[in-house]
């Protein structure tokens, strides 16, 4: 929720001072099979994490084997010598330093220049004379999903190949065919300022190859199953979240709905706890699109 609510606010503040926004959703080939695990434990140390806890860990994972189910029959045990537990309850923040020390090594390394705000006692908006404080975002993880922000195209190129080589040296693969870009949209301006409705600046192409594959550019994606577009509308951000509490409520239609024998308290408590659930949750992740274009 946070990483939605982040990227959203970030496109919308960015559209509201008609500025450019560059995005790159990355998907990590199984992520969190491929952690180079000596890389981990120094990468754990170097962020400050006891040696007690450290050498804990790598008891947790060390001689770790594991056996596939191939028709019902179970074969020889092999040893994992890569990775962290799917279901670790440390596991996501042991990949989340992980990929914090990369991250940090890109824009050490490359020099990136991350999307840059300026918070002060008005959200994003400030006066000359009141205090405020600088920040910056470049990238959004959950799990294996990640989102990369730069100002211009040129910052994007910059961070996406030294993405690629250090990710590469790490043991992580993205995977190109999730990999896509996505421009938001920026109005052409007249010489007093004024935006020109309907008249979008242009921007030039990219045409970066990854492992021989072109990357996409796209006018939508799905980020953590909410719906982003290039120009921010709100419309199939909100067909889908209908749709899916629609299936929610048809699933129950003959077991539920239909059956005159179950008392109507019952029926919605049901609708409650399946239905109205569904309906929230799908509101909450676009709540800062929709208010938006609610006038």
């Amino acid at each position: 929720m946070d990483q939605i609510f982040t990227l959203k606010t970030t496109m919308e503040t960015r559209r509201e001072l008609n500025k450019p926004l560059f995005i790159y959703l990355i998907d990590i080939t199984k992520a969190y099979d491929s952690v180079n695990r000596e890389l981990l434990w120094k990468v754990c140390l170097k962020y400050g994490m006891s040696e007690k806890i450290v050498t804990l860990l790598e008891i947790l994972y060390r001689n770790s084997r594991t056996k596939v189910r191939i028709e019902g029959e179970l074969s020889d045990s092999f040893l994992i010598e890569t990775g962290v537990l799917q279901a670790g309850i440390p596991s996501p923040i042991l990949f989340n330093i992980l990929f914090d020390f990369i991250i940090r090594k890109i824009v050490e390394g490359a020099g990136v220049d991350c999307v840059q705000f300026s918070y002060g006692s008005n959200d994003f908006y400030h006066g000359a004379g009141e205090n405020y404080e600088n920040f910056n975002i470049l990238a959004l993880l959950y799990a294996d999903d990640l989102v990369a922000m730069c100002e211009t195209a040129d910052n994007l190129e910059t961070f996406i190949r030294p993405f690629e080589k250090v990710t590469q040296e790490v043991g992580l693969t993205r995977s190109v065919k999730k990999t896509c870009i996505m421009t938001s949209k920026q109005l052409e301006e007249d010489h007093n300022r004024k935006f020109l409705k309907d008249r979008e600046v242009v921007f030039p192409g990219f045409d970066i190859t990854i492992r021989n594959q072109k990357i996409e550019t796209v006018g939508s994606f799905n980020y953590l199953g909410c719906s982003l577009t290039s120009d921010q509308r709100p419309d199939s951000g909100i067909s889908t979240r209908l749709s899916k509490v629609a299936t929610a409520f048809n699933m129950l239609r003959h077991m539920i709905w239909s059956r005159k024998s179950i008392p109507i308290k019952s029926r919605l408590k049901v609708f409650r706890a399946c239905v109205l659930r569904v309906y929230c949750m799908e509101v909450k992740r676009g709540l800062s699109q929709v208010y938006m274009y609610v006038e």
